[in-house]
């Protein structure tokens, strides 16, 4: 497997390298190369090494983060996504995953400011779009208002299956209408199956 060997690589070239800098960004490398051999506990200590590594932010913060949140780690997430924040308040990446923290805590208010933010230097941003219809129909209790800004997300992105799913969810949980749910379902079914798409 390549993947395999690109990890061994580069752990031989960490040991071998001098400055941090430079071991820095191997160890970025290596923990995408981990990340994508699902060895994601090996992934995040490579991750922070990295940002260990040198003073200034970098892209591995963002991945740390990323990470994290994939782990289920959210608290140490948010951390990672604060702390870029607060060096560069228009990272609209750290802003959607933020947001994401927020709607796995059920901080409706939270998830939505914050996606709201990350989409003003976004605003086509599918997967922002889809969370923040979903944050504010927790947050305002109007499923009206999700099932418009979904359709138009489907209009806009046909292929993205997860807005398919969720108008489904709505027309199936809150609205209590199987007919128009299962019509919703079979979309997302299609959908799903031709882009091998995940709800989110």
């Amino acid at each position: 497997n390549d993947l395999v060997r690109a990890q061994s690589q580069l752990e031989k070239a960490i040991r071998k390298l001098s400055g941090n800098e430079k071991k820095s960004v191997a160890n970025n490398q290596l923990g995408i190369i981990l990340w994508n051999l699902d060895k994601h506990d090996q992934a995040i200590e490579s991750f922070g090494e990295s940002c260990r590594l040198v003073e200034s932010l970098s892209g591995a913060n963002l991945n740390l983060g990323i990470a994290l949140y994939y782990a289920g780690q959210s608290e140490q997430a948010e951390i990672e996504f604060t702390k870029i924040l607060n060096e560069e308040p228009d990272n609209s990446v750290a802003r959607f995953f933020l947001g994401l923290v927020h709607l796995q805590e059920n901080d409706w208010k939270g998830a939505s400011q914050e996606i709201t933010k990350g989409l003003r230097a976004d605003p086509n941003d599918a997967a922002g779009q889809n969370a923040l219809a979903l944050a504010e129909l927790h947050l305002n209790r109007n499923s009206d208002v999700a099932v418009k800004r979904l359709k138009q997300l489907v209009a806009a992105h046909p292929d993205y299956a997860p807005a398919v799913y969720n108008l489904a969810v709505i027309h199936d949980q809150w609205l209590r209408n199987p007919g128009a749910a299962l019509g919703w379902y079979k979309q997302y079914l299609q959908k799903a199956g031709e882009n091998g798409a995940q709800s989110e």
